[in-house]
C-alpha cells in the first residue's frame, strides 16, 4: 500500500490559507480542514498552523486553551528528541509556551509556567549551534529579561503562597499536562501582541 505524504495536506492547507486559488482571498475553512488532515498524518508544521488559526481567530473562534493544547503536543515530542540528543525545535516551542503564559499573567500559577518554560527554552538555546543562536538572539534576550522579572515577582509573594511547583528544577524535565492548568478565556486585548510569537 502506498504511504501517505502528510506534507501534501500541509501544502494544500497553505494554498487555501493564502488564497492562492481564490484571487488572494483566503478560505480558512478549507485551510483548517487540510491542516487537520496533516495533524492526523503526523505533520508537525500543521500543528503550528492550527495553533496560529486559533490564536488569531482565523476561521475558528479564538481559543487560548486550544493554542496551549496544540503547543504542548509539539513540546512533548520535541522534548523527547532533545533528551535523546537529537536536533529539535525545543527552544522555539518552549519559548512560545512561555510567551503564551506571559500573556496570561493574571494568576501566579501562570508566572510559574513562564519561569518554567523559559528555563527550558534557555537550556535548549545553549544547545543550538552558533548560527541558530544568532537567529534567536532577540528571543533569548527577552527570555533573560523575563526570567529576572518573574523570579523577583515570585520571590516577592513566596511567603504568602504554597511552594512553587517548579522547585524540582530542570533535572526532571517533566512537563505537566495542560489539562492540569486552570486556564480561562482571556479578552481580545490580551491577544494584541500574539502574532509576535506565533509561527509565521
Amino acid at each position: 500500500e502506498k504511504q501517505k505524504d502528510p506534507s501534501i495536506a500541509l501544502k494544500l492547507g497553505d494554498i487555501y490559507f493564502n488564497g492562492v486559488c481564490n484571487s488572494g482571498t483566503p478560505d480558512y475553512n478549507l485551510a483548517y480542514q487540510y491542516y487537520n488532515y496533516g495533524v492526523l498524518e503526523g505533520e508537525k508544521e500543521a500543528l503550528y498552523k492550527l495553533a496560529d488559526m486559533y490564536a488569531n481567530g482565523l476561521g475558528v473562534q479564538q481559543d487560548l486553551w486550544m493554542v496551549g493544547t496544540l503547543y504542548y503536543k509539539i513540546y512533548k515530542e520535541e522534548l523527547e528528541w532533545f533528551k535523546r540528543g537529537h536536533s529539535s525545535d525545543l527552544f522555539d516551542i518552549s519559548y512560545k509556551i512561555g510567551m503564551l503564559n506571559e500573556i496570561n499573567h493574571l494568576r501566579r500559577a501562570w508566572w510559574e509556567d513562564v519561569q518554567y518554560y523559559y528555563l527550558i527554552a534557555r537550556c535548549a538555546f545553549e544547545h543550538l549551534d552558533k548560527a541558530e543562536q544568532m537567529k534567536h538572539i532577540d528571543d533569548y534576550i527577552h527570555i533573560q529579561k523575563s526570567l529576572k522579572e518573574v523570579k523577583e515577582l515570585i520571590d516577592s509573594i513566596e511567603n504568602n503562597t504554597s511552594r512553587s511547583r517548579h522547585d524540582r528544577g530542570l533535572r526532571e524535565l517533566d512537563p505537566r499536562s495542560w489539562d492540569q492548568h486552570n486556564l480561562v478565556r482571556v479578552k481580545v486585548r490580551y491577544f494584541k501582541n500574539f502574532k509576535k510569537f506565533t509561527k509565521g
